[in-house]
């Protein structure tokens, strides 16, 4: 948490149960540090409820990914979030 702001991450990938503090108590922390609010962040979560994953979108998750995954689907769907994110960006 300390760190993130001299690091400036492109994106950010959080789990949703993590030891301390949950992945949405992570996002709004980082969300309150300088430079931190327009990160993208996707989560990674084993909950598969939509509405869950409607709440993460709509507090501003670039994204949600479902466990279990393999790790070539893994890193195709956050190339498929990052993709959007730019395309979305891009002037």
């Amino acid at each position: 948490m300390q760190s993130a702001p001299e690091y400036a991450p492109d994106l950010i990938l959080l789990d949703m149960m993590m030891p301390g503090m949950d992945g949405v108590a992570t996002m709004d922390a980082l969300r309150q540090l300088p430079g931190m609010f327009a990160i993208p962040m996707i989560f990674f979560t084993a909950n598969a409820q939509q509405q869950v994953q409607r709440e993460l979108l709509t507090r501003g998750a670039l994204g949600v990914i479902v466990k279990p995954i393999e790790p070539n689907a893994l890193v195709e769907q956050i190339r498929a979030h990052w993709q959007r994110y730019a395309s979305a960006a891009a002037p």
